[in-house]
């Protein structure tokens, strides 16, 4: 579990598999008028067999997923291509 701070606090907590890859990861802030970001990996020998998210396209490899989630939001901006909501 990781608390970041700034203009939007939140907690991102992200499961790992035995190879250590990220297989699940979850933000939570405390504006309950939006969602937050939930994603989930499904990773077999290495490769990735599957994606359920409400976060956007995952069509990027996993150390393209890393250095996307990296990248600094906006103030405003909860989820991948400046959206404050995702369904």
């Amino acid at each position: 579990m990781v608390s970041i701070g700034g203009d939007r606090a939140r907690t991102v907590t992200f499961v790992n598999d035995l190879a250590g890859q990220v297989i699940k990861r979850d933000e939570a802030d405390t504006n309950g008028t939006t969602g937050d970001p939930h994603e989930i990996w499904y990773r077999h020998g290495g490769r990735e067999m599957g994606y359920v998210g409400n976060n956007g396209s995952a069509s990027d490899s996993y150390f393209d997923s890393i250095g996307r989630h990296a990248t600094k939001p906006s103030a405003a901006q909860m989820f991948l291509a400046a959206s404050v909501y995702r369904s």
